[in-house]
C-alpha cells in the first residue's frame, strides 16, 4: 500500500444517545466521542531506539487539546482515533478537513510525556479515513535529574536517570557531590567511624574478613574465611617438581602425583655354581629408592630387591636360566628390561656356616657335651626341609645327656621334628636387607651351669663381612664373634630357647626432630640412640642421614645429628625430609617445616554492608539519600599504607576523596523502583620480600562492601479471601463452597448457587451477593474499591482483522443497550456487589487499591446451577391371579391399590396404559382406580405419574388368567446306586381343592426327569401311579442332582422335586512301599505293601517293576483283591536312583458288568536299588573319599587294588593323618591322593532299609572326617542329630550349638559347602560336644521346635589361576537377633587346610574372641573362622577377609554367590569398590586389604562432617567452584541469589549419595555483582558470599 494513500470505506457509524467520554488516568489525556472521526495507523514506534512496551500511550492533540488516544502496540501497528469536529458543543475545537494533529506519547517507564515524531508526513486530517503511516515514529527522551530539590536539577529532563543528588545533612550543595561530615560532625572532615562503631578506631580489632572481635584467617593459600576445615584448598595439588603434573603454584600435596619409572638399563645374567647372578645399571627415579623384582621366561615372579644386582639360588646344574627385571616404587613401574639367560654350572653342593656347641656341668661334677650342631647357608638350600642338608637330631642316649637341635614341626618330617643341622639359602643380597632367623633350643636331663659357644667354620667370616649377625638368649641380644660363648643355668628337663639372627635390615625412623625458623636459615636437629643392642634402631644402626630440601637443591647427607640450613627469603616456609641411612636401606622420612621471620601482609577492611531506604514521607517524588561507607586498613607491623576506593558496579556516583579510607556518595531511587545495588572495592597496599627464589612484591588487599539503596517503602492493601467474599445466608439463593477445581477455576475455590425450586420452571436466576468489606490497609490507606464479573463478549465483524474491537466496526447488539459489551462488566467505588445470574460460570475479580496505587486482587468463579426437581413416584399395584370359570370367556377385575407422590409436593397428573399402547385417559387429584373385564391370557397395566417440570414416573401391574391350575408336584421320590448308574422311582401327585378351579385334581398327563438341570427323560402318565426309571453308564464317584417335574394338558407345571443320588467310588490303590524313602540291594527279596479302597468293586490286582523311574514297566507278580502286600526281587548294576513299582487295580464295571476301568499308583519317588558291586571314577590329584557299603575286604591296599600299588599310584590318610595299615570302615573318611585318573571298584554289602540303623554315625568334639553311609543322596537337612537321647533337625541342632551347620568337602582344588550326601562322598564337620547322626534316605524332616531363617546368605570363594593351587571359601551373613559377637554354629571355626602344597587359605581372624563364650556357654577354641554371621539391624556391617597364599604364584580370581538384598554390598580390594550385585568375580594379586560392605558405602566412606568450603576463585570472572563435602545421603538444593533475594541459579535440586562433590556455577549470563550461595542438605544449611567481576 503506498504511504499517504486515502482509502475510503463504507463504514457503520454508531449514533449514541449519549455523549461518551474516554479518559486515560495515566496522562489524564480525554476526548469526547464524535460522530466524525479518522484513524491514523503507525506502521512502528520507537521511545529511545527501543521498540514502545504496551503500557506506552500515543495521544493526537489540536492546540493543545487532546483529539484522540490508545495504548501502544508493540507487535504491529497502532491504530490512533482522531475526533473531528461534527458540529456539536463537545466536539468544538476538534479537527477539521486538513488540519494536521500533533502527536505525543506517554513513556510508562519513566512516566514522561514526549512529542512523537511521525515516520512521515502526517496527512491533514478528513472524515471517515483511514491513513497509514508507513516508517518509524519515535521519540527520545532526554536523561537527567528531574528532582527541582535536588543539587543538580535539570529542568530540560524528561526522565530521570538517577543522577539526583542533594547535600547530605550537615553540608551543602557548594560542599560537592558525596560531601559528607566524618563521624566529628565535620563537612569533608578525614575522621572515620570504623566497622566497629569508634570514630577514627581504625579497625584495630577486626579479622580479615573484616568483624569485629571475629575468627576469620587467611590459610596457607591466602583464603580468609572462619572455617578451618577448608584450609589451603585452592592451592593444593601435587607439589613433586619429579612429577609429570607437577604444578608450581600448589602450595600443599594431595597425593595426585603421577610419574613414569625409566626403564632398566645393561641387564646382565652371569652363571655361576647352581645359581646365576643379576646386575643392571643403578639410577635414580622420582620418589623414593627403586625396588626391583626378577621374573623368569614364564613370567612366574621370583624374588625383589632393592640392589642393583641380586642372585637366584638352588637352580639345577648345567640347565638354561632366563630371568628380566621390572623396576618400581611408590610412583610407579618401569616396563620390563630385556630377557637374559645363561648356563649354570655343574658343582653344587656344601655349606659355609658355624657350629655350635652346649656343655654342662651337671650337678657340679658330670660334663656333658653336644658339639655337632650347625647353621648355615648354601646354594642349594631352601627355607623348607632339604634332605641333603637339614639333619634330624640324633636319638638320645640312654645316660645324662644334653641336646641342642632347632624345632621344624612345620616340616612334618617322618624321622622327627627336632634337627642338629639346619641350612638356608645362599642368599647375600637377601641378607643385606633382609633377617634370617635361627630358633633353638637346648635341654638337659640334669641341671647345672651351661655354655653355648659359636665357632665360625671356614669362609664365614668373609662370607658374611659387614653383615650384623646377634645371638639372642633371654630377650638379650649380642653381637656375635668367633669363638664367643654365652653362660647360663639349666635345670632338669627345662628347654632353654635361644635365637642366631643374620642379616640387616634399614634402620628405623628417626625420633625427636625439631627444626627452628630463624632469621636466613633454619636449624634442624634430631636424635638417635645407637648404644647397642636394646632397641632395633640399636642392632641395625645408621650409618648417615640424608635431608632432603623443598627448594629443588640436591639431597644431603651428613653424619650428625644437626645441621643449620641457610636461606635466601624472609616469610617463607621451608620443609625437610630426613632419613636414616645403611647398607641395608633408608628409613622411612620424617619431615619437619619451619617459617623464616614474618613480614605480614596489611589487612582491607570495605566496613560493613550497608542497606538505606529513601524515608517513607508521604512524598513519592522525594528519591535521594546519603551513603556512607566506613573503610579501615593497617598493616601489623605499623608500615604506611595506601587506600584505593573504586566503584566496581551499580549507577556510577561521584566519589570525591577515593584515596581516603571512608568515602560518602549520593544515591537516587524513585519511588516505584527495584533496590539499586552499589558496590565498591577498598585496596589497601603495602610492599614486603617472600617466596623462593626470594622476590620483592608489593601486596595488596582488597575488601569489597555493597550498599543497598531502596525506594520509599509503601506496603500493600490486602484483598479478601475468596471464602470471604461470599455472603452467608443472603437469602436469595443457596450458596455451596468447594475446593475442587472445575476447570473454570483459576484460584483456589470455587463457589455455587443455586436457582431456588419455587415450582415455576420459568425463573432461572440466582441472586449473588459478594462483599468487599474484608479488604484493609496496614497502613490505613483509603481504599478503592473495583469489580470485573465476566460474562460472554457479543460478537463484531472484525474489519481491520487485528482481532481487537474497533469502533467502527459493527456487532450484534445481544442485549440492546446501543454499545458493545465486551465480555467485562466493571462495577467501580462499590463495596458491597449484588448481580443477578442464570446457569453458568462466572470470574469476579475485586481489585482494591490504596492511595500509591498499590492493589490487591481476589478472584472467584461463580458457578450457578439449574434449578432443581425431584421426580415423582408412581406405584401400580399388586399382580393378580385368577383362573377361568368353565362357562365364561372374559374375567372382570378391580385395581384400587394404585398411587402415586412427589417430594416437591408439585401437582401431579395421573394416567393408565393397558399392555404398554391402549390410552385410558388422563385424571388428576385422587388416584384412580381401574376396572376391566378380561380374556385368558396374561396382562399388563401400567400407571403414570407426572409433574409440573415434566418429570414421571411409572409402574406395572400383571393380571393373569389361567385356564386350569398347574398339576400336582410328584411324590415319594427316591434313588438307589451303583458303580456306574442311578435307579430313580417317584408317585403321581394330587392337587388340593380350591375354590377357584372345578377340575379333576390328578392331573398330570405326564413327567419330565432333568439331570444337573438338562432333561434326561419324558415319561408319559397312562393312568399308573408308580415310576420308575435307570441313569446307567454314568460317572463313578458323582453326586447327581434330578429333578422330577409334572406337567397337565396346558404344559402348566407343578414343582419339580429333587432328589440325589452318588455312584459308587472306583476302587484305588496306593503304594506304601517302596515310595521312595528305601533302600533295596540287587537280586534280593524286598516287599512291596498297598493299601486299596473300594475292595467290593476290585476285580484284580497286578504288581510292576520299572528301573527308569516309570518310563517302561514289567510285571512281577500279583496280589489277592483282598491283599496287600507281597514281595519281589529285581536285577540291575551300580546305584539305581530311579527304581520304581507300580500296582494295577481293576474294577467290576456299569449295571450290566461291562466297561471296566482300573487304577493304578507308582512310587511317589523313585527308590534306591543298589548292586553288591560298586565303582566310581576319579581324577588326578586329592580327595575326600569314603566307601559307599560294607566291604567284603576292608584292608586299604585290599580295597584300592584295582587302582594300583600305594605310594606309587595312590596314597590314603585318616584324620590323624595315619597312612600303614589303614583298614577301611563304613563311616570313615579319608585323604586319597591319585597320581592318575582311576576308577575304585568296591564290593560289599550296602546298608538297605532292613538294617538302617548301620547308617547311623558317631561325632567326637572337634573337627571330624565322615563319609556318607548310604547309597542314596540324603539332603544335610534330613539327618537327625542325637545327643543324649535328644533328638534334634539338623537345623534345631544348628540353632542350640551342638554342631556347625556346614559340612566341608574337597572339590578338585578347594574346599566346597555339601548340601547333600552322596555316595563315596566325605567331608569335615565340627561338633560342640559327642554326638550321634542319624542318616535315613529321603527322610522328611521331623516337626522343628523352632522356624529356621538363615537370613541373608554371601559365599566368596577364592580359587588361584595357575589352575595347580588350591582354593578356600567363606561365608557371611545378616539375620534378624544374630549376634555380632561369637555364637557357636552361627560362627562356624575355619576347615582343616587340606592335604595340597600350595593352596589359598581364607579366614576371619577373631583373635578379639579368645576366651569369650557364647549365650550357651561354649568357649571359643579357636580364633580363625571361616563363617560369620552378622546383625541385620545394623545399617552398615564390614567384613574384614585374611587370606594366606600358601606357595600359591600369580593371582587369586574371587568369586561369590549372595542371596537377593535390599541394601548394597560392596567388595573392597585395596581401596577399590566393586558392587557384587553387579559383578560376580574380580582378580586380586594379594589378599592383604580386603574387606565387604554390606550397607551404604557412601556411609562408610562419607566424611564425618557436613562443610562447604570457600569458593575458588573468588572473585571471578566467568566460573566459580564449591567442593561440598556431604557427611550423609539426601537431597540436596543448592541456590545462587542476588542481592535481591532472587534465584538466579540452582547449581543442584536432586537426591545426592554421602561424600565429595564439586559443583561450578558459570555466570556469563548475570552481571557482575555480589551473590550469595546457599547449600540446604537435611539440617544443615550453609552461606557464602562470592563476587563475580567482569
Amino acid at each position: 500500500m503506498n504511504k499517504n494513500s486515502n482509502i475510503s470505506f463504507s463504514i457503520l457509524l454508531f449514533l449514541f444517545s449519549f455523549v461518551m467520554s474516554i479518559e486515560n488516568e495515566e496522562t489524564g489525556w480525554s476526548y469526547q466521542q464524535s460522530t466524525f472521526q479518522a484513524f491514523y495507523m503507525l506502521e512502528s514506534t520507537t521511545i529511545d531506539t527501543e521498540i514502545v512496551e504496551s503500557g506506552d500511550i500515543i495521544g493526537a492533540f489540536k492546540d493543545g487539546v487532546c483529539v484522540g488516544w490508545v495504548y501502544a502496540d508493540p507487535d504491529g501497528y497502532t491504530t490512533i482515533p482522531i475526533m473531528g469536529d461534527d458540529g456539536s458543543d463537545y466536539s468544538s475545537g476538534y479537527l477539521n478537513n486538513g488540519d494536521v494533529a500533533q502527536l505525543k506519547i506517554y513513556d510508562a517507564t519513566y512516566g514522561s510525556i514526549l512529542p512523537l515524531i511521525a515516520g512521515d508526513v502526517l496527512p491533514g486530517w478528513a472524515n471517515n479515513e483511514i491513513f497509514i503511516i508507513d516508517g518509524e515514529a519515535f521519540a527520545n527522551n532526554t536523561f537527567g535529574c528531574t528532582d527541582s530539590s535536588a543539587c543538580n536539577f535539570d529542568a530540560n529532563a524528561t526522565a530521570d536517570n538517577g543522577s539526583c543528588w542533594s547535600a547530605n545533612e550537615g553540608c551543602e550543595c557548594s560542599d560537592g557531590q558525596g560531601s559528607e561530615v566524618d563521624c566529628a560532625g565535620t563537612c569533608n572532615g578525614t575522621l572515620e567511624l570504623d566497622d566497629c562503631g569508634v570514630c577514627d578506631g581504625g579497625n584495630a580489632d577486626q579479622d580479615c574478613a573484616g568483624v569485629c572481635f571475629g575468627s576469620s584467617e587467611i590459610d596457607g593459600c591466602g583464603v580468609c574465611d572462619d572455617d578451618t576445615s577448608n584450609d589451603d584448598l585452592t592451592c593444593t595439588g601435587c607439589t613433586d617438581e619429579c612429577a609429570d603434573n607437577y604444578d608450581s603454584g600448589n602450595l600443599f600435596d594431595d597425593g595426585s602425583c603421577t610419574y613414569t619409572i625409566p626403564d632398566i638399563q645393561n641387564f646382565t645374567n652371569t652363571p655361576g655354581e647352581c645359581r646365576v647372578t643379576l646386575s643392571w645399571d643403578s639410577y635414580d627415579a622420582c620418589g623414593s629408592d627403586l625396588t626391583y623384582q626378577i621374573y623368569d621366561s614364564n613370567n612366574n615372579f621370583i624374588k625383589e630387591t632393592s640392589q642393583n644386582s641380586t642372585q637366584i639360588l638352588d637352580l639345577d646344574p648345567e640347565t638354561q636360566y632366563c630371568f628380566y627385571a621390572v623396576a618400581f616404587n611408590e610412583n610407579g613401574e618401569s616396563n620390563p628390561s630385556n630377557l637374559e639367560c645363561s648356563i649354570t654350572g655343574s658343582e653344587c653342593g656344601g655349606f659355609t656356616g658355624m657350629q655350635i656347641t652346649a656343655s654342662i656341668d651337671g650337678w657340679g661334677f658330670i660334663e656333658e657335651t653336644d658339639e655337632y650342631n650347625y647353621i648355615g647357608f648354601s646354594p642349594s638350600a631352601t627355607d623348607l626341609f632339604d634332605e641333603t642338608l637339614d639333619v634330624v637330631e640324633p636319638p638320645i642316649g640312654p645316660d645324662y645327656w644334653i641336646s641342642v637341635y632347632f624345632p621344624h614341626p612345620e616340616w612334618g618330617s617322618a624321622l622327627g621334628n627336632n634337627f642338629t643341622q639346619d641350612i638356608r639359602p645362599e642368599d647375600y643380597d637377601f641378607l643385606s636387607q633382609n633377617l634370617q632367623i635361627w630358633e633353638g633350643e637346648v635341654v638337659a636331663n640334669m641341671s647345672g651351669n651351661t655354655i653355648l659357644q659359636l665357632d665360625f667354620l671356614n669362609g664365614f667370616s668373609e662370607a658374611l663381612n659387614g653383615i650384623p649377625k646377634y645371638f639372642k638368649i633371654d630377650d638379650e641380644y649380642y653381637p656375635i664373634t668367633d669363638e664367643m660363648n654365652f653362660e647360663f643355668y639349666l635345670f632338669t628337663g627345662v628347654a632353654k630357647s635361644f635365637s642366631i639372627i643374620i642379616g640387616n635390615i634399614s634402620p628405623q625412623p628417626l625420633e625427636s626432630i625439631s627444626s627452628v625458623g630463624e632469621e636466613l636459615s633454619v636449624s634442624l636437629a634430631w636424635a638417635d640412640n645407637q648404644e647397642c643392642c636394646e632397641s632395633l634402631s640399636s642392632r641395625y644402626p645408621a650409618t648417615s642421614y640424608n635431608i632432603y630440601f623443598d627448594t629443588g637443591e640436591e639431597p644431603l647427607n651428613v653424619s650428625g645429628l644437626s645441621y643449620q640450613h641457610l636461606v635466601e627469603a624472609y616469610e617463607t616456609e621451608y620443609c625437610f625430609n630426613i632419613t636414616a641411612v645403611n647398607d641395608a636401606g633408608e628409613s622411612p622420612s620424617i619431615i619437619t617445616c619451619a617459617t623464616t621471620s614474618e613480614n605480614l601482609p596489611p589487612i582491607a577492611n570495605a566496613g560493613p554492608d550497608q542497606s538505606v531506604e529513601v524515608e517513607h514521607d508521604g512524598d513519592i517524588n522525594t528519591s535521594s539519600v546519603e551513603v556512607s561507607l566506613l573503610g579501615s586498613g593497617q598493616d601489623p607491623e605499623g608500615s604506611n599504607i595506601t587506600y584505593l576506593w573504586t566503584q566496581v558496579s551499580g549507577d556510577e556516583v561521584q566519589i570525591e576523596d577515593y584515596n581516603s579510607s571512608s568515602i560518602t556518595f549520593n544515591a537516587s531511587n524513585p519511588f516505584g523502583n527495584n533496590p539499586k545495588v552499589y558496590v565498591f572495592e577498598l585496596t589497601v597496599t603495602d610492599s614486603y620480600l617472600k617466596g623462593n627464589p626470594p622476590e620483592i612484591a608489593s601486596y595488596s588487599h582488597t575488601d569489597l562492601v555493597s550498599a543497598i539503596v531502596s525506594p520509599e517503602p509503601n506496603e500493600s492493601p490486602f484483598a479478601p479471601s475468596p471464602v470471604d467474599l461470599i455472603v452467608e445466608g443472603d437469602g436469595f439463593a443457596v450458596n455451596n463452597m468447594t475446593d475442587e477445581d472445575d476447570g473454570n477455576d483459576y484460584n483456589s475455590s470455587t463457589s455455587y448457587w443455586v436457582v431456588p425450586h419455587d415450582g415455576d420452571p420459568n425463573t432461572k436466576e440466582a441472586t449473588i451477593i459478594l462483599s468487599a468489606n474484608s479488604s484493609g490497609d496496614i497502613e490505613n490507606d483509603n481504599l478503592n474499591f473495583s469489580w470485573t464479573v465476566t460474562f460472554e463478549a457479543e460478537e463484531f465483524t472484525d474489519l481491520n482483522g487485528d482481532g481487537v474491537y474497533s469502533p467502527i466496526e459493527p456487532f450484534i447488539d445481544s442485549n440492546g443497550n446501543g454499545v458493545w459489551d465486551s465480555g467485562i462488566e466493571e462495577i467501580n467505588d462499590e463495596n458491597i456487589l449484588v448481580v443477578n445470574r442464570e446457569e453458568g460460570f462466572y470470574e469476579v475479580v475485586l481489585t482494591v487499591s490504596d492511595s500509591y496505587g498499590a492493589t490487591d486482587t481476589s478472584e472467584i468463579v461463580i458457578g450457578v446451577e439449574a434449578e432443581a426437581n425431584e421426580a415423582p413416584t408412581a406405584l401400580a399395584g399388586a399382580d393378580q391371579e385368577w383362573f377361568m370359570p368353565n362357562n365364561q370367556d372374559l374375567k372382570d377385575i378391580v385395581i384400587d391399590d394404585n398411587s402415586g407422590a412427589d417430594s416437591d409436593n408439585d401437582m401431579l397428573l395421573f394416567s393408565w396404559n393397558i399392555d404398554g399402547y391402549d390410552s385410558i385417559g388422563d385424571s388428576s387429584g385422587d388416584f384412580p382406580a381401574l376396572l376391566q373385564s378380561l380374556p385368558e391370557g396374561e396382562h399388563t397395566f401400567t400407571f403414570t405419574t407426572t409433574d409440573s417440570y415434566g418429570a414421571s414416573a411409572s409402574d406395572d401391574v400383571v393380571i393373569s388368567i389361567f385356564n386350569e391350575p398347574a398339576s400336582a408336584a410328584v411324590t415319594n421320590v427316591s434313588t438307589s446306586q451303583g458303580l456306574y448308574y442311578v435307579e430313580i422311582t417317584f408317585d403321581e401327585g394330587i392337587l388340593e381343592q380350591d375354590d377357584r378351579y372345578t377340575g379333576a385334581l390328578d392331573n398330570s398327563v405326564g413327567y419330565d426327569i432333568f439331570r444337573d438341570g438338562d432333561l434326561l427323560a419324558t415319561i408319559n402318565d397312562e393312568g399308573e401311579s408308580s415310576f420308575y426309571y435307570l441313569d446307567n453308564g454314568i460317572n463313578p464317584s458323582t453326586t447327581y442332582t434330578y429333578d422330577v417335574q409334572s406337567f397337565n394338558s396346558d404344559d402348566r407345571r407343578g414343582d419339580a422335586v429333587a432328589v440325589s443320588g452318588t455312584t459308587g467310588d472306583r476302587p484305588t490303590v496306593e503304594v506304601v512301599s517302596p515310595n521312595g524313602a528305601e533302600i533295596w540291594s540287587v537280586g534280593d527279596a524286598y516287599p512291596v505293601e498297598i493299601s486299596t479302597t473300594d475292595k467290593d468293586y476290585i476285580s484284580d490286582i497286578e504288581v510292576l517293576y520299572s528301573a527308569d523311574g516309570g518310563q517302561t514297566w514289567t510285571s512281577s507278580g500279583s496280589i489277592d483283591s483282598n491283599g496287600e502286600s507281597t514281595t519281589i526281587t529285581s536285577d540291575g548294576v551300580e546305584i539305581n536312583y530311579d527304581a520304581k513299582v507300580k500296582v494295577v487295580v481293576t474294577d467290576v464295571g456299569d449295571y450290566f458288568g461291562d466297561s471296566k476301568n482300573s487304577n493304578e499308583d507308582a512310587s511317589d519317588n523313585s527308590f534306591t536299588l543298589a548292586a553288591h558291586t560298586l565303582s566310581k571314577n576319579y581324577w588326578t590329584g586329592w580327595h575326600l573319599f569314603g566307601a559307599p557299603l560294607v566291604p567284603y575286604l576292608n584292608n586299604a591296599s585290599d580295597f584300592m587294588t584295582t587302582v594300583g600299588n600305594f605310594g606309587i599310584d595312590w596314597i590314603m590318610f585318616d584324620d590323624q593323618g595315619q597312612y600303614q595299615n589303614l583298614e577301611i570302615s563304613l563311616g570313615e573318611g579319608f585323604y586319597l591322593a591319585l597320581n592318575d585318573n582311576a576308577t575304585i571298584i568296591a564290593e560289599g554289602d550296602p546298608i538297605t532299609s532292613a538294617n538302617i540303623d548301620l547308617a547311623d554315625f558317631e561325632l567326637e568334639k572337634g573337627w571330624n572326617l565322615i563319609s556318607h553311609t548310604l547309597v542314596s543322596i540324603v539332603q544335610k537337612n534330613q539327618l537327625i542329630v542325637i545327643d543324649e537321647e535328644q533328638d534334634y533337625t539338623w537345623d534345631d541342632a544348628v540353632h542350640w550349638g551342638l554342631l556347625s551347620p556346614t559340612l566341608y568337602s574337597w572339590n578338585e582344588d578347594s574346599y566346597e559347602s555339601l548340601l547333600e550326601l552322596s555316595p563315596w562322598s566325605a567331608f569335615w564337620v565340627h561338633a560342640s560336644r559327642d554326638l550321634t547322626v542319624e542318616v535315613r534316605p529321603h527322610l522328611p524332616l521331623n516337626e522343628s521346635a523352632r522356624i529356621s531363617d538363615s537370613g541373608w546368605m554371601l559365599e566368596l570363594q577364592a580359587n588361584p589361576t595357575d589352575g595347580v593351587s588350591g582354593g578356600d571359601f567363606i561365608q557371611i551373613g545378616l539375620k534378624d537377633g544374630a549376634s555380632n559377637t561369637f555364637v557357636y554354629g552361627e560362627d562356624e571355626y575355619d576347615h582343616p587346610n587340606p592335604g595340597i602344597d600350595s593352596y589359598v587359605d581364607l579366614y576371619f581372624d577373631k583373635n578379639d574372641w579368645i576366651g569369650s563364650v557364647d549365650h550357651r556357654g561354649i568357649m571359643v577354641e579357636s580364633p580363625y573362622f571361616s563363617s560369620d554371621m552378622r546383625s541385620s539391624l545394623d545399617d552398615v556391617q564390614v567384613w574384614d577377609i585374611k587370606g594366606n597364599l600358601n606357595n600359591v604364584l600369580g593371582e587369586v580370581e574371587l568369586s561369590w554367590t549372595m542371596d537377593a538384598i535390599d541394601r548394597d554390598v560392596h567388595l573392597l580390594v585395596s581401596g577399590e569398590a566393586f558392587n557384587m550385585s553387579e559383578v560376580s568375580s574380580v582378580v586380586v594379586s594379594s589378599m592383604d586389604d580386603v574387606m565387604i560392605v554390606a550397607g551404604d558405602l557412601s556411609t562408610y566412606l562419607a566424611p564425618s562432617d557436613f562443610e562447604l568450603s570457600a569458593a575458588y576463585p573468588n572473585p571471578f570472572n566467568p566460573s566459580t567452584s564449591l567442593d561440598l563435602s556431604l557427611n550423609e545421603s539426601g537431597h540436596v538444593n543448592i541456590y545462587v541469589y542476588n542481592v535481591l533475594g532472587q534465584i538466579v541459579s540452582t547449581l543442584a535440586d536432586s537426591y545426592m549419595d554421602a561424600g565429595y562433590h564439586t559443583f561450578t556455577w558459570n555466570a556469563d549470563n548475570v552481571p557482575s555483582g555480589m551473590y550469595l550461595v546457599r547449600v540446604e542438605a537435611g539440617s544443615n544449611v550453609e552461606t557464602q558470599k562470592i563476587m563475580l567481576l567482569k
